[in-house]
């Protein structure tokens, strides 16, 4: 199993020079859990700022606190880049060849340590936000992924939805895939709880079954976030009962 947690790297961290985790990860907890960290560490500053030191500090901060306590990482920098360099959203400069030197600086930094895995992780590709000018190349990624999240009432299969990417990055470049992120929404509000769970089982565990899709997918985190912290509901099993969470989990192992 997987456990996500979002970190930002700040102006501050670019002043000290130093990443520190921000005090935005539950240690304790993600120790205790026996879960791969999936640590999506989202720049929040231009990425000339992001020097080779700084992805030093990042390497060291995952060593200290996590790897080496047994704890395997899958460092999901950066992710979906091609929306957040969208004008229309400007969270990430639109710099190609700056964003590729500051993603291979950090694997620089991590690959010595073989329990840090550095993932690749756009947004579904688009014709006003494509992937392909993000991709830093084979020998700079470890795992490769694509977040979507499609309407409820226009539900694609598995193959629809992640075919093109897997076949392009994973398999590919026999690189792992795994869904970072997904959910699905509806009009830019909520999903029913049937299309949630229809969208759940088509992504994990299709009645047709996944085919040729299981030799390198290895991973799918759904995005439990709702109220407060997230405007969409996307809860498919948070603050439900025992009961309603083994219903969920069964009616998924049955397949769609």
């Amino acid at each position: 199993c997987s456990y996500n947690v979002y970190s930002q790297i700040t102006q501050d961290n670019v002043n000290s020079g130093s990443y520190d985790g921000n005090d935005q990860y539950p240690v304790d907890d993600i120790i205790a859990s026996g879960a791969v960290l999936i640590a999506s560490l989202m720049p929040k500053v231009d990425w000339e700022d992001i020097t080779p030191e700084l992805c030093e500090s990042v390497a060291s901060y995952f060593k200290e606190t996590f790897t080496s306590k047994g704890v395997t990482v899958w460092l999901r920098y950066a992710h979906e880049m091609n929306y957040y360099a969208d004008p229309s959203v400007v969270v990430y400069p639109g710099d190609y060849a700056a964003f590729n030197q500051t993603w291979k600086d950090m694997y620089t930094a991590t690959e010595s340590n073989d329990m840090i895995y550095m993932f690749w992780s756009p947004n579904v590709d688009t014709d006003s936000e494509p992937i392909a000018p993000w991709w830093p190349g084979k020998e700079y990624v470890d795992i490769v992924g694509m977040d979507y999240y499609p309407e409820g009432d226009a539900l694609p299969d598995f193959a629809t939805a992640y075919g093109s990417f897997y076949d392009t990055y994973a398999k590919g470049y026999s690189l792992p895939f795994a869904i970072a992120e997904t959910g699905t929404q509806l009009n830019n509000g909520a999903a029913t709880t049937a299309q949630k769970q229809q969208w759940l089982k088509s992504i994990i565990n299709p009645s047709e079954g996944l085919g040729d899709y299981s030799e390198y997918y290895v991973s799918c985190t759904w995005f439990e976030y709702g109220p407060p912290a997230n405007n969409i509901d996307f809860y498919i099993v948070y603050n439900q009962t025992e009961s309603a969470v083994l219903e969920t989990i069964s009616n998924t192992e049955n397949g769609s």
